[in-house]
């Protein structure tokens, strides 16, 4: 079973979770975090929203397409779509001029160089989804429409077939190192899924420990009652011990008695 976990929102959890404090173990070199998010994570954040726009612009193409085949105003429709497809072109320039920025970066910290990285693939993967994604929709529905290939519909598709080999050249990523990335993402993720079922395994020894310590605390409870009754009863015993050391004595007396009796009537009787 395959664990999906965004790693940006990871870190961001991570760093909200701790104020000022140390990360890591004793030997990081005084290593702090701050509260606030560095300048990179701003900007990747920024261009993962511009991606859900893009989807949403994508979405709304399709959704015109779909009312141009039960209207009548079918040319204003298709005006809208490839208004539409215009501006997603332009956003896909954008983002890519905005993901090529931030995969120029370079950062002192090399954890978060690498989280970087990762993020600027992801980000280069969305990307040229999308890119994909507009390229299918204008020859779609190019065709659905009945329209001829005009100027800006050529332009179109050339352009988005441009702008995602372009991205392809600038971030230098190629298929087997996207392929690398997606593999160490994977064994991040596959790691961050042990870690968690370690934590797991760890929650029910500790909560077994306590209810160890429950029995022991029980145990302890009945000792102490057993302990308690014991006292009683060698109170008790003492009690009986006392009376039966003073019915001894009593004894010991009365034959003392009975023997000086006799003695003083053996003694009466030879007189």
């Amino acid at each position: 079973m395959t664990v999906t976990i965004d790693l940006t929102t990871e870190f961001q959890t991570a760093r909200s979770q701790v104020h000022k404090e140390r990360l890591g173990s004793l030997e990081d070199d005084n290593v702090f975090v701050e509260p606030a998010d560095p300048v990179w994570m701003q900007m990747a954040n920024k261009l993962r929203a511009d991606i859900l726009t893009l989807q949403q612009t994508l979405t709304k193409i399709e959704d015109k397409e779909r009312q141009r085949q039960r209207s009548i105003f079918n040319d204003i429709l298709a005006g809208e779509i490839k208004t539409l497809g215009k501006s997603a072109t332009d956003q896909i320039e954008t983002l890519q001029a905005g993901i090529v920025g931030l995969n120029a970066q370079s950062l002192n910290n090399p954890a978060e160089e690498e989280l970087r990285r990762g993020v600027v693939g992801s980000l280069f993967a969305s990307l040229r989804r999308e890119t994909q994604n507009l390229r299918d929709i204008h020859q779609r529905y190019a065709a659905a429409l009945a329209l001829p290939e005009t100027y800006e519909g050529a332009h179109l598709t050339s352009q988005a077939r441009n702008i995602s080999a372009l991205a392809d050249q600038r971030a230098e990523l190629s298929s087997e190192e996207i392929k690398m990335r997606q593999q160490e993402i994977t064994y991040i993720t596959t790691g961050i899924a042990e870690i968690a079922n370690i934590i797991t395994q760890m929650s029910e020894l500790i909560y077994e420990q306590g209810t160890v310590l429950d029995r022991i605390d029980a145990n302890v409870y009945t000792a102490v009652g057993y302990a308690e009754e014991g006292r009683d009863i060698l109170k008790h015993a003492r009690k009986r011990q006392w009376k039966m050391r003073w019915c001894k004595k009593l004894t010991y007396i009365i034959i003392g008695v009975d023997y000086g009796l006799l003695l003083t009537y053996i003694f009466l009787r030879l007189i």
